[in-house]
């Protein structure tokens, strides 16, 4: 396991909602449905540089969000 969230690097989150699983990337390589992230989006950049077992509030174009850091990997 990673110490912390970097761009290229796999992880779990949970919101109040679900789990999700997803990869943050640079903005060219994009794509929700295959589940990458931007680096530049409000997500992607709040999770930036956050640790395993966090709880990270965002906010997000629907209102403010928390997540919590469930996995990080490569």
């Amino acid at each position: 396991l990673h110490k912390a969230i970097r761009r290229q690097r796999q992880m779990c989150i949970r919101d109040s909602n679900q789990e999700l699983t997803f990869q943050i990337v640079g903005s060219a390589e994009a794509n929700p449905m295959e589940k990458r992230i931007s680096n530049e989006s409000p997500v992607g950049k709040g999770l930036l540089g956050h640790k395993l077992h966090e709880t990270v509030s965002i906010q997000t174009p629907g209102g403010p969000a928390e997540f919590e850091i469930l996995n990080i990997s490569k």
